[in-house]
């Protein structure tokens, strides 16, 4: 019980620091958070919308090949769980699953698949203007790809392929019908989408990292000319038009959100956009937070202590889906809501945020540490 009454007081606490503008460590995250909660709907919307601008400074198209050093290379360090010897260092292709050296093998020009890679706009600047600016430089959804597989790709739609051809596991081809396994706003469970024309689908291993990658940059840049040449965005962002989605769109990405969970190179990889370009994408700090705009919370409101960040201890990178859960009984919905004067300040130590209630110190999670 007094657990509970820690981490709530922990909340209303951190929720008061307007100066926690950058994550440093994990214990920052539900600070830099703490906007959304409480909210629902429309106002939940604008609550993320502001939480992925923070911070933002754009890199220049020509700045996406130096952050990609940073944000899209494999780990050196042999403890991280994605450590691969034989490619510590190299470019993370997302298409080819190539072995690509970050200096030598930029795109140019190219015949086959593994030649060289380049600055893939996973949702197509042509449906956006063709501004290689603003958006058009957003790390959010420009990722390094294997250059053959990219023109491959064009500006085809994402999807889910009837057959088609085969692209070191990426596919081309007509589109097939997609459903959720559980119930979108856009969408009952288990409801089959349409899709049209000809699509491209990536691998399943990235499925969720590009999922993710759509929401994060549709809900900071929010452009109403995000329709040309595609039926995958609306252009509008309510709950009527789906908050910037078509219903197919919706159905697709989040039966891929929810089919490839948060791992550990996109938890790296948004901390590395973070170093490069200042923000970070609220569906992968807090992958549950896409159920309450698109999925089967979509309209209801916010308790950002029954979500867990995906830099939490207890998350489990590429299985865990960021909810945690406990509705609170009777007896602890009293407690959440104290009526006792408690005697409690706050500290910063090196950095971190501390509460002191008398002679102990807790976390802004609740977790005594003294």
């Amino acid at each position: 019980m007094k657990k509970h009454i820690f981490s709530f007081l922990a909340l209303i606490l951190m929720a008061q620091i307007v100066w926690a503008a950058t994550v440093t460590s994990p214990s920052d995250i539900p600070a830099y958070y703490a906007n959304v909660d409480g909210k629902s709907g429309k106002d939940l919307w604008s609550a993320i919308s502001s939480t992925a601008n923070k911070g933002f400074k754009t890199l220049g198209y020509d700045g996406l090949w130096t952050a990609y050093k940073i944000t899209d290379t494999y780990p050196t360090d042999p403890s991280n769980p994605e450590y691969n010897a034989s490619r510590a260092g190299k470019i993370w292709d997302m298409y080819g699953d190539c072995n690509f050296t970050y200096n030598s093998d930029k795109c140019g020009s190219y015949r086959d698949v593994c030649d060289c890679y380049n600055r893939e706009h996973s949702i197509p600047k042509s449906w956006f203007g063709g501004t290689t600016s603003g958006i058009g430089c957003d790390i959010f959804h420009l990722v390094p790809t294997d250059g053959k597989i990219n023109g491959v790709r064009s500006n085809y739609e994402f999807g889910e392929v009837n057959g088609g051809t085969d692209w070191n596991g990426n596919k081309y081809g007509s589109a097939a019908s997609w459903a959720t396994n559980k119930k979108t706003i856009a969408s009952a469970a288990n409801e089959s989408v349409k899709g049209s024309g000809n699509v491209f689908e990536p691998l399943d291993k990235y499925k969720g990292d590009f999922a993710r990658g759509y929401m994060g940059t549709i809900v900071k840049w929010q452009l109403s000319n995000m329709t040309t040449g595609n039926n995958f965005f609306s252009g509008k962002y309510n709950a009527a038009n789906f908050f910037g989605l078509t219903k197919k769109a919706v159905v697709l990405l989040m039966k891929w959100h929810r089919e490839d969970p948060v791992s550990q190179k996109e938890i790296d990889r948004n901390n590395g956009i973070q170093k490069t370009q200042g923000n970070r994408n609220p569906f992968i700090d807090y992958p549950y937070l896409a159920e309450y705009i698109w999925g089967e919370h979509a309209g209801e409101t916010v308790n950002l202590a029954q979500l867990m960040p995906s830099t939490d201890a207890d998350f489990e990178q590429g299985k865990s889906d960021g909810w945690r859960g406990g509705e609170p009984d009777q007896e602890e919905q009293a407690i959440f809501t104290p009526q006792v004067n408690i005697n409690a300040h706050k500290v910063l130590i090196d950095g971190q945020l501390f509460i002191i209630i008398d002679d102990h110190m807790f976390n802004v999670m609740g977790q005594q540490v003294k």
